[in-house]
């Protein structure tokens, strides 16, 4: 007969998501337990290939106008708060509110958003190196394939009536608030400031890496933050 031995043991709580690994090591069933959390984006972190073509499509010659800016800010802004499509007239009123800040004439608001979202289109198609194709049926019942490149920065859904409704997508949504370098408000740098916001709050700008380079350079040669740097070189070229 074997006299079993003394055994010490230690054990260590594991949190919920390395529970199930050792579980699936040993072969046990894991169901009930959580699995391990998404790993967050590192900072510092590159926009993706389509990101980064809808910020060139946004950021491109001839830049934004200041109705097309606002009307940005308003899908961004539904976009975060969890908001379902936006009809035309929705996004039209949030923007007629933005007067007289913004010039704009309440009764053309609407033509206004509906403008913004053909020129988005424009914009992207010349700048997507793949177009998003949407599938659906002509009128005989055949299949079709229409390329629609605004379907890269929007959902687009029917609402009840037949109308069209827009949510942006989240690669639209990441992509809006590096090309309008907005704040936690939704407020691009270039819309007008609102009473006691922070001229000082630090925004997330997009350039190409070769352009960070040659700002970090000149950074280090004056021994002067980035910050610093880009103002002195818009100072240079005469704005500031």
């Amino acid at each position: 007969m074997i006299t079993p031995k003394p055994l010490l043991a230690v054990v260590y709580p594991l949190p919920p998501h390395q529970s199930a690994q050792v579980l699936a090591m040993l072969g046990l069933s894991t169901i009930g337990l959580p699995t391990a959390p998404a790993a967050p984006g590192l900072p510092g972190s590159s926009l993706t290939k389509v990101q980064g073509e809808i910020v060139v499509a946004l950021t491109r010659t001839p830049p934004l106008n200041e109705r097309q800016v606002a009307i940005l800010e308003i899908y961004w802004t539904a976009y975060k708060q969890g908001e379902p499509p936006l009809p035309i007239e929705t996004v039209a009123t949030r923007l007629a509110a933005k007067a007289p800040v913004i010039a704009i004439d309440p009764t053309r608001a609407a033509d206004y958003v509906k403008g913004a979202l053909r020129s988005f289109g424009k914009r992207l198609f010349g700048a997507l190196t793949r177009v998003p194709v949407q599938i659906g049926r002509d009128r005989m019942g055949d299949g079709v394939a229409d390329e629609i490149p605004l379907l890269a920065m929007f959902s687009i859904e029917k609402g009840l009536s037949g109308e069209a409704r827009h949510r942006l997508t989240p690669d639209g949504a990441a992509a809006v608030a590096a090309a309008l370098a907005l704040n936690a408000k939704g407020e691009a740098a270039s819309s007008p400031a609102a009473e006691g916001d922070d001229p000082d709050e630090i925004v997330t700008f997009p350039i190409r890496r070769s352009t960070a380079a040659l700002v970090m350079r000149v950074a280090n040669s004056k021994e002067i933050g980035l910050d610093e740097a880009l103002r002195v070189m818009t100072a240079l070229a005469g704005a500031g």
